[in-house]
């Protein structure tokens, strides 16, 4: 059977005999002790009840899947399959927070297993409420400040040093940011794509910091996060641009609005990327990054969130294009030099991504 999220597997044993203790014999006298069990060994540690804290009745084994994790007892879903049998599914309460009674639901269902009925062991699936998960994160990280990205002029394949301003600020918000009680968890990233210029391979370094090697194998450089080719417009500074593409006679755009500015996010750069070859690109990188972690949310759910460590332009370009946006308008998006934004998802869904404009911090008690 097909469980997007497995976080708990219980097998439940028949007695050999009908158990004779009224106390734990009726469902609903099992259901008390066992949600009460489940619900004391969750609310402090957030796992599962041990066998031996459980009714007699009951011979429940657990067997935990990466890092088991019953969030506050948020059930959802519950299904119970027997082997050889029928499938059997249960449904308590919609996103019913009562422990108590979805252990009520399953008891009483199994009641002719308990008592002897049948000899088969059935095998119990706990899907909790989807909300409960931590949901992916994709975080965006601008290489930190060099003397063009200071002075304002375009700078793809040049390749710049970080300025000592640029490498002190990245250190300091990497010691802020990183970290396993921080907004960046290097043990909860999946991946990490750099840009292959020096400034963004610099700037990964110094954002991790004792963190890097433990993540050093799952980072990639890759192409597709490199900045925006310039072409002709590689240093220059914007009103440098628009003076050049006047002399060129680039006054009317392809769609007639004759004498408006130059916005690289419509007219692209001459002998350099136009905005649908940016499309194109940022559609490849992110199709590849929502499929690694709708695979991760079943096989690895602790390891989950992405960083992406590129430019100014190419992020900005890639956050538009995270949220399905097209880049012809000025997407009127800020990243400063060494700064770190987050992209995820609404619903804990991977087919609604969504930009967060903010979020809480939990602060060790």
């Amino acid at each position: 059977m097909h469980v997007v999220q497995t976080l708990t597997r219980i097998s439940v044993r028949a007695p050999s005999s009908p158990a004779r203790n009224s106390s734990c014999t009726g469902p609903r006298a099992l259901a008390g002790r066992l949600g009460y069990s489940l619900r004391r060994r969750m609310r402090l540690t957030g796992r599962p009840a041990r066998p031996e804290k459980l009714p007699v009745a009951l011979r429940i084994i657990h067997l935990p899947t990466a890092k088991c994790r019953l969030a506050r007892h948020k059930l959802g879903r519950m299904s119970a399959v027997a082997r050889p049998g029928p499938v059997h599914w249960l449904r308590p309460g919609h996103n019913s927070r009562s422990t108590g009674r979805l252990c009520h639901t399953f008891c009483a269902a199994l009641t002719p297993i308990l008592n002897g009925s049948f000899t088969f062991v059935p095998t119990l699936y706990f899907q909790p409420n989807p909300v409960a998960m931590a949901t992916p994160k994709c975080f965006i990280a601008r290489h930190g400040e060099t003397e063009w990205s200071k002075s304002g002029q375009h700078t793809s394949r040049t390749d710049l040093p970080l300025t000592a301003h640029g490498e002190k600020c990245v250190k300091h918000t990497g010691l802020a940011l990183v970290g396993l009680d921080r907004l960046i968890n290097p043990e909860s990233l999946l991946h990490v794509f750099v840009s292959p210029r020096a400034r963004a391979q610099h700037t990964v370094r110094l954002l991790l910091g004792e963190n890097f090697d433990s993540v050093a194998d799952r980072l990639t450089t890759d192409e597709r996060v490199r900045e925006w080719e310039y072409g002709d417009y590689e240093g220059l500074l914007t009103k440098d641009i628009r003076a050049l593409r006047k002399s060129h006679g680039l006054i009317e755009t392809s769609d007639g609005e004759v004498g408006r500015a130059w916005e690289i996010w419509k007219d692209g750069c001459e002998n350099g990327e136009s905005p649908e070859e940016i499309v194109e690109r940022m559609d490849s990188v992110i199709a590849d990054i929502q499929e690694m972690q709708r695979k991760a949310m079943v096989e690895t759910p602790d390891r989950t969130d992405v960083l992406v460590v590129a430019h100014g332009h190419i992020l900005r370009s890639f956050a538009t294009r995270w949220v399905k946006r097209t880049l012809l308008e000025n997407p009127r998006f800020v990243l400063d030099a060494g700064g770190v934004g987050v992209l995820s998802y609404e619903h804990n869904s991977i087919d609604e991504p969504a930009i967060v404009l903010g979020g809480s911090f939990t602060v060790p008690e």
